[in-house]
């Protein structure tokens, strides 16, 4: 007989609760931040920033290797036996430190067989505190047990003394070097703190672990790590091919989009991570498009929010200065619903019920699909809105791919 999903429970409540109370501060923050940065900065300069970030995005995502959502189900399905957790931290632990030091040798190469990177070279170094960050802070580890608490209160911590930083010590366009400097001290101070709640306070060990643990969690993690780059290809593709074939102020106005959607669906995010341990635990696949209908109503209330404060928030946010990128973001906002029906099928879905090889497949023809689309685009220098929209299609295109093969198996075996 099947166990009934229950979607709410007091861990349930708790973890919404801490997890809206961080992208509380994650929105608060960058509103203080972002108009600052564009005015102290400039555009042109701040989007070379971002620039820099999204092609270090690529290294982001082969660090992380899909590990955390296979490291998390893995801590929630053994959270009494320390001993196993043990070994997934210290598995993960082993593979992503290796990683890094491949990603530091794939950087050098395309520093060096570009010469427009040249000049680039220590802000890329720099950046590369975002693959630390995803290597070593293990979010993962709270969210198995569901204890979303320290992850917001390290967050909330690191972040807050980040923002105070950025006000006090970058004043003018030559300071920009410390943008990434800052964040990297709140990055190492995250992952000291969170090491020392997971193996002093927890008692977490880090365990010895064979050769054949870490092959085995690479191949469980290859199917998401190839998904993760496919999906992510389109906000990183998009900018870089932006910014060479357009400019790095027109890289901004994309970035202020995307900043913009990050925030209108908070909401989404929270119940995906929220509810991942619990569908990877309590398999209740009659209740899944409950669950679906939900997210999409959810999405929708949050684009008609977005369409009606868009003007506002471009204002804001861009100082009075970016006005002319709001036909751009109402196009962003439009992303809202595709991207609830995106984080269903594929978190909450496919992947807890083991269907990692189809999301696989999907994924990975997305982004050759997404790749194809933004190259073309960027030989026949289109426009700006080209690429905003082209992302929009992308984002459909997926969603009904990832809705044929999950409804297809949900007919099949629990006859909905």
């Amino acid at each position: 007989m099947l166990r009934k999903f229950t979607f709410i429970d007091k861990a349930l409540l708790s973890n919404i609760t801490y997890l809206g109370l961080l992208q509380l501060v994650n929105i608060i923050l960058p509103l203080l931040t972002y108009p600052y940065l564009i005015h102290t900065l400039g555009d042109s300069l701040y989007g070379e920033l971002v620039y820099v970030q999204s092609i270090v995005s690529f290294l982001v995502i082969f660090v992380g290797f899909g590990l955390g959502i296979q490291g998390s189900i893995k801590i929630s399905l053994n959270r009494l036996d320390k001993e196993k957790m043990g070994e997934t931290l210290s598995t993960i632990y082993i593979i992503k430190t290796f990683f890094i030091i491949v990603a530091f040798v794939i950087l050098s190469l395309i520093i060096e067989l570009n010469p427009d990177y040249h000049r680039l070279k220590l802000l890329f170094y720099l950046s590369m505190w975002m693959c630390f960050y995803d290597a070593y802070f293990p979010g993962w580890y709270f969210q198995g047990i569901e204890q979303m608490k320290w992850i917001t209160i390290l967050s909330v911590l690191t972040r807050s003394i980040f923002t105070l930083g950025i006000f006090l010590i970058i004043n003018s366009p030559e300071d920009y070097l410390l943008y990434p400097i800052a964040h990297g001290i709140g990055a190492m101070a995250t992952i000291i703190i969170s090491f020392y709640i997971i193996h002093v306070r927890h008692k977490i060990p880090l365990k010895y672990v064979s050769k054949s643990q870490i092959v085995n969690t690479l191949k469980e993690s290859s199917p998401v790590f190839i998904s993760n780059l496919a999906i992510n290809s389109s906000s990183s593709l998009s900018k870089i091919f932006v910014g060479n074939s357009l400019s790095f102020a027109d890289v901004a106005v994309y970035d202020l989009g995307e900043k913009i959607l990050t925030i209108l669906r908070t909401p989404l995010s929270i119940l995906s991570q929220v509810l991942l341990p619990k569908t990877s635990r309590i398999k209740a696949p009659v209740n899944s498009l409950a669950i679906r209908n939900m997210m999409l109503i959810i999405g929708m209330v949050l684009t008609l929010i977005g369409l009606a404060s868009s003007k506002w928030l471009v204002s804001f946010l861009g100082s009075g200065e970016m006005n002319g990128a709001w036909k751009y973001v109402m196009v962003f906002i439009c992303y809202i619903p595709f991207h609830a029906l995106h984080s269903f099928y594929s978190v909450l879905f496919l992947i807890p019920y083991g269907r990692q090889n189809v999301f696989m497949r999907i994924t990975l023809l997305i982004g050759i699909f997404t790749g194809t689309v933004f190259y073309t685009m960027h030989i026949f220098h289109c426009p700006l809105l080209y690429y905003v929209i082209g992302g929009l299609m992308i984002e459909m295109f997926s969603v009904l791919l990832l809705h044929y093969q999950a409804h297809k198996l949900i007919k099949l075996k629990y006859e909905l």
